[in-house]
């Protein structure tokens, strides 16, 4: 029933394809979250950093297997259907309010319902202010993590790494620690770091790269620009996942999705509602 509902006139046909809306979807939205927090956000959970506590560590009984699928479990919830609420109510609510309503694109109009003739005033100006610094930040923090993480990724093709050894570095003495001139370390005398470093002067590099491809794309406009764009992202990431998938262990990954996705849905109403309420009182060595 609900599905069938068109966001935009009635009579207009939709602009993009499905694929093409589900690849800008992606590439705008989650893109580089994603694959950051796809790998760094079940290790965190697994290795029971932040407090975990169903770690077997933590409660006292259990075993690594468990730790690791209640891990994929909660990175799901934090990325499934409670993850996708915000997204999908504010994009729902701005296409309501822009193409059945006809007002400007703004995150102001849709508190028209509520305030109605101030949004053209300064609660409206506060609001679009508001919400284009918290796009900001959200912005420079996706773009930061990934800026790191494909620095990393480039050093470790630069120096050949694989299975925690470096197979493209010389054996050259003065090679002996290749990344000591990441950040936040120094090279010993008659040392020397090699190739690319894991440091900041290399992630500004990255992140103006980055920015000079995304501010090409926007200026080459939306039909030419961000809808490619989107396109070969969606692409490229396609073909990693399904790289991981059928060059590693198979029917792992297979055995892996499906254990934590029914323990997701076990979990389902019981981590969505838990507040930390007891958590908050402190410990009973406190009187508590």
């Amino acid at each position: 029933k609900y599905g069938n509902l068109k966001l935009g006139p009635d009579d207009e046909p939709p602009q993009y394809s499905f694929v093409t809306w589900f690849s800008m979807l992606f590439s705008a939205g989650v893109a580089v979250g994603l694959f950051y927090y796809s790998v760094a956000e079940p290790v965190w959970h697994y290795k029971g950093w932040g407090g975990a506590r169903w770690a077997h560590s933590v409660k006292g009984y259990g075993n690594d297997n468990e730790d690791a699928t209640h891990a994929l479990m909660i990175t799901w919830y934090h990325w499934g259907v409670h993850g996708w609420i915000p997204y999908t109510t504010m994009g729902a609510v701005l296409a309501i309010m822009s193409h059945r309503r006809g007002f400007p694109m703004t995150i102001r109009y849709i508190f028209w319902p509520l305030i109605g003739e101030r949004c053209y005033g300064w609660v409206g100006d506060a609001v679009d202010i508001l919400s284009i610094m918290t796009t900001i930040f959200g912005v420079c923090t996706s773009l930061g993590l990934g800026a790191m993480q494909v620095n990393q990724g480039m050093q470790r093709l630069d120096h050949g790494f694989y299975r925690g050894k470096n197979y493209a570095i010389p054996s050259d003495a003065k090679y002996a620690d290749p990344t000591c001139g990441g950040t936040g370390r120094t090279c010993a005398v008659g040392l020397e770091s090699y190739g690319i470093q894991t440091n900041v002067g290399t992630q500004i590099g990255i992140i103006i790269c980055i920015t000079i491809v995304a501010t090409l794309s926007v200026i080459s406009g939306m039909d030419r620009g961000i809808v490619n764009l989107s396109r070969f992202n969606f692409s490229l990431g396609m073909a990693l996942l399904l790289s991981v998938l059928f060059l590693g262990e198979t029917y792992f990954c297979l055995d892996a999705v499906v254990q934590a996705f029914g323990y997701y849905l076990w979990y389902f109403l019981k981590v969505a509602f838990q507040t930390d309420a007891f958590e908050r009182l402190g410990k009973s060595a406190m009187g508590l």
